[in-house]
């Protein structure tokens, strides 16, 4: 289904042939995008990207400068050889299945400067074990990370309002997720027959959007479960959750939607903030639980995980762009988890 949707909407867009290119600059080939910008995008060629690819900023080519602002359509696709590859703070967009098939890449880095990435940009990279999402990014398409079965580790910015059908589909490796409460939408089979085991949401959806979290999370083997303090609407019916024991709530006024099976009414381990018992108690959807009480200071402070995702460092660059190792001495670059850069000195 994908590939006629694909098919068509590159008919519509008039794309090029998969070998054709304009030019090619120390094994990366180019198409010119705006001969009065002199910009140009990555795109594929006569032989497949293999190994380390840095993608640089800016690329000569008879006696012109041009900018890369975008990486195209199916540029990386099926190079199976493909590990790694940086792409620079000029590119703005990535294309529909730039990386699809990449069965060898383990790792990406996406600066804040992109914009869009496009339906199955990186799916079936099954070797690719994590990825930041950058925080200029509102909408992840459909398919984008679908199967990428070695996917342990997402980070979704606050920027994110959509995720789309089958966005994260069939990401096996997924033990845990954290939607903010930027997200307003859910496609269908988003997070599909992947291994989340502890879920962590702040958004609400209600039965106005076109999929309900009953159904988002049709098969997942939840153990713990928990809402943010923004919480207002659920909509979902955890009966389906067979593997669910705990159950927190961080919202003071009891979210609307909520249903169980008579099992978890009677044994579900239910946390609710301190001060709101009476509250939930008296709550449709929440009365009938008979495991209920205050969450203690410490559980309360799980709330700082929702609302900030620690930032982690994940790469470091000299100012030349290019990426240098702990050892490196010298005025570098770090790039951390939530898409955010710092400079320092390392000595």
């Amino acid at each position: 289904m994908k590939h006629f949707v694909l098919a068509v909407l590159l008919v519509i867009i008039g794309v090029r042939s998969t070998h054709a290119y304009d030019f090619e600059v120390d094994g990366i080939y180019y198409n010119v995008v705006s001969f009065t910008d002199f910009t140009c995008e990555v795109t594929s060629g006569t032989t497949k990207y293999a190994g380390d690819v840095i993608i640089p900023s800016k690329v000569k080519y008879n006696n012109r400068e041009l900018s890369v602002t975008s990486i195209g359509v199916s540029a990386f696709e099926h190079c199976d050889k493909l590990t790694s590859i940086v792409i620079p703070n000029s590119v703005t967009s990535i294309g529909h299945e730039a990386f699809d098939n990449c069965s060898d890449l383990k790792s990406v880095e996406i600066p804040n400067s992109v914009t869009s990435i496009g339906m199955y940009a990186f799916g079936h990279c099954i070797s690719l074990t994590s990825i930041v999402i950058p925080n200029s990014i509102t909408r992840i398409e459909d398919g984008t990370f679908s199967e990428c079965y070695s996917l342990s580790s997402i980070v979704i910015p606050n920027s994110v309002t959509s995720i789309r059908y089958r966005a994260f589909n069939s990401c096996k490796s997924l033990s845990s997720l954290n939607i903010p409460n930027s997200v307003s939408y859910i496609g269908a089979e988003a997070f599909d027959d992947c291994g989340i085991k502890s879920l962590i949401t702040d958004c609400n959806l209600s039965s106005s959007s076109w999929s309900s979290l009953s159904h988002i999370y049709l098969y997942l083997p939840i153990i713990d479960l928990t809402f943010g303090k923004n919480t207002k609407s659920v909509e979902l019916n955890i009966a389906r959750y067979y593997d669910l024991t705990k159950l927190v709530c961080h919202a003071t006024t009891p979210p609307t939607g909520l249903t169980a099976s008579n099992k978890q009414y009677m044994e579900l381990e239910v946390k609710v903030p301190m001060g709101c018992l009476e509250a939930y108690q008296s709550a449709e959807g929440w009365k009938n639980f008979w495991n209920m009480s205050e969450m203690d200071e410490d559980e309360s402070s799980v709330e700082t995980v929702i609302a900030d995702t620690p930032k982690t460092e994940i790469a470091r660059y000299n100012l030349q762009g290019h990426k240098v190792g702990d050892d490196y001495r010298g005025l570098v670059i770090v790039k951390y988890s939530d898409g955010s850069t710092a400079k320092m000195i390392n000595q």
